[in-house]
């Protein structure tokens, strides 16, 4: 039997893992748990290996009162966990009250205190105040909550129209039943042209036949045989004898 080789990851792994990190901050930073939920899935289904995937899920399954799920992510066996998986199962524990396993997580973290997760080295800016699109995602979801049905698909059409990554305002908008279009929110691109110089146009372009243009030219050439004489009469052709009948009366002059 061959071996099974592990497949390599993709190369835009690490592009998109930072996209996905600053989105899920971002969601967590305004309040927005079922946006932070909705990508941190997301995230770890994608780079289930990713210990950084593993702790963002779990923080924001913390956040969002869901301690047994987060506990579930880094409760992992001796040779398996980090310190980070420690520091967030901690905090699991003192939320679900259990204070002694708490405390035996933090003290397996001061064993190896230089063991740092990545993710905590990271500098990332808070925004001290939500931004347009998260009040009207609050205004929207408050509006449907005192059943004002017409402004909260107002505020949510308009929440997605700022933001459409904020996926309550998704949720907001089936339970109106007015969901947009996909190619309102998230329109085509066309696709991308090349700019090259002009000395790589000459090089690159491919040569093509001539194409023939319409000058009206040919209309006024004579005929090779009249010798350039447009006035020239041309030489009687071989036709075929037409026979006539009688002329009757009326057709005499």
């Amino acid at each position: 039997m061959q071996s099974q080789q592990s497949e390599s990851p993709p190369t835009f792994l690490p592009y998109l893992s930072k996209r996905f990190n600053s989105l899920i901050w971002a969601c967590l930073d305004a309040d927005l748990h079922k946006s932070a939920i909705f990508y941190a899935e997301r995230y770890f289904a994608l780079d289930h290996g990713n210990h950084d995937a593993r702790h963002l899920y779990a923080t924001v399954m913390l956040r969002a009162n869901q301690p047994h799920s987060a506990l579930h992510l880094v409760n992992l066996p001796p040779d398996q966990h980090c310190n980070g998986c420690l520091e967030i199962k901690s905090k699991c524990c003192s939320t679900l009250g259990r204070n002694r396993q708490a405390r035996e997580a933090l003290d397996d973290i001061l064993k190896n205190v230089t063991e740092v997760p990545s993710l905590s080295q990271e500098q990332r800016t808070v925004r001290t105040f939500p931004e347009e699109a998260v009040l009207h995602s609050r205004s929207g979801l408050t509006a449907l909550k005192g059943n004002l049905p017409d402004q909260a698909r107002s505020s949510l059409l308009r929440t997605l129209a700022l933001n459409p990554m904020i996926w309550e305002a998704f949720e907001g908008l089936c339970c109106l039943g007015s969901v947009p279009e996909i190619e309102e929110l998230f329109p085509s691109r066309p696709p991308p042209i090349k700019r090259t110089s002009p000395d790589e146009q000459l090089t690159t372009r491919p040569t093509q036949p001539p194409v023939p243009t319409a000058t009206g030219a040919g209309f006024f050439t004579p005929d090779t045989g009249n010798a350039g004489n447009l006035f020239r009469k041309p030489e009687p052709v071989n036709a075929l004898p037409v026979r006539m009948g009688r002329l009757g009366p009326r057709d005499s002059m």
